[in-house]
């Protein structure tokens, strides 16, 4: 589905469907960029800067899910990720990105099959494994066996491990989940 939104540019930043991401909106184009969003149904998308000022064409987009703003003029707002999209063309660079995008639909059909259950169960376990190794405490560890009826287990799981930027940007933009699924287990085994 074609879609017109504003695009944020910020560096090794993913926003991946499922996930959230929290931001403090301080500058002023970006200030703008945000009454923007407001009026245009809170929706968002982030996307990774490359060299030279260029932007990944493929990123995550998402919903405006709070927004506080404060008195002089800055605003926290946290960020629902909402599916894939990729860059069609530019309507306007300044004072911030607007573009024309291709959303991904988002398929669901794949997480309720056995083949996929199994690998998600086996990634909730390698995921409580890392965190346990990185000292999170029980109770968040814990949290993480509630992915295996979230609608996008590999990517959330994906948005928390410390792994290259590279390998992330990978993951969102694999298109089979099941070759998705995969290459974070990989990643997962190595960590």
């Amino acid at each position: 589905m074609r879609s017109t939104i504003a695009i944020f540019p910020l560096p090794n930043i993913i926003l991946f469907p499922g996930a959230f991401l929290p931001l403090h909106i301080f500058e002023p184009r970006y200030r703008l960029m945000l009454d923007y969003c407001i009026e245009s149904d809170y929706e968002l998308a982030i996307t990774s800067l490359k060299a030279q000022s260029r932007i990944e064409t493929t990123f995550g987009w998402g919903k405006i899910i709070r927004h506080e703003p404060l008195s002089d003029g800055r605003a926290n707002i946290l960020l629902e990720g909402m599916g894939i999209a990729t860059l069609i063309s530019y309507k306007s660079t300044e004072p911030f990105i607007i573009a024309e995008i291709e959303k991904i639909e988002n398929d669901y059909s794949h997480i309720q099959t056995e083949e996929f259950k199994e690998l998600t169960s086996e990634l909730i376990e390698l995921t409580k494994d890392y965190l346990k190794k990185l000292n999170v405490e029980d109770i968040y560890v814990n949290e993480i066996d509630k992915l295996s009826t979230h609608p996008f287990p590999v990517e959330f799981i994906t948005s928390v491990i410390n792994c290259e930027f590279s390998r992330k940007q990978e993951i969102l933009t694999t298109e089979n989940p099941y070759h998705k699924a995969i290459k974070l287990l990989k990643i997962l085994q190595e960590i």
